[in-house]
């Protein structure tokens, strides 16, 4: 399977769907829904579950520390790439700053 880039799960927190099934069974129970709404909706959630459950059980992915000096110095990274409206790339700009 080919490994994924992922944001460091230190830079990011994985909550938990809890508060939103709470919200949505409080919600259903309050408007009276019908039995059909119920496990239409209750298959959703189970599908939010699982994919939450998938998600903290990957191990094959490459994380990257977004807080590091290495990706905010990455050519690819967009915030860094440019640094005025000329277009310039900051690697080539540091070059003729420093001459």
């Amino acid at each position: 399977m080919k490994k994924r880039k992922v944001i460091s799960s230190k830079n990011v927190k994985k909550r938990m769907p809890l508060m939103g099934t709470l919200v949505i069974a409080l919600s259903l129970d309050h408007w009276h829904a019908p039995e059909w709404m119920w496990g239409a909706v209750g298959l959703l959630v189970i599908c939010v579950w699982a994919v939450w459950i998938y998600e903290i059980c990957e191990f094959d992915d490459d994380e990257i520390d977004i807080f590091s000096r290495e990706a905010q110095a990455s050519p690819h990274n967009p915030a860094t790439k440019f640094w005025h409206k000329g277009g310039e790339s900051t690697a080539a700009a540091n070059q003729s700053r420093d001459h």
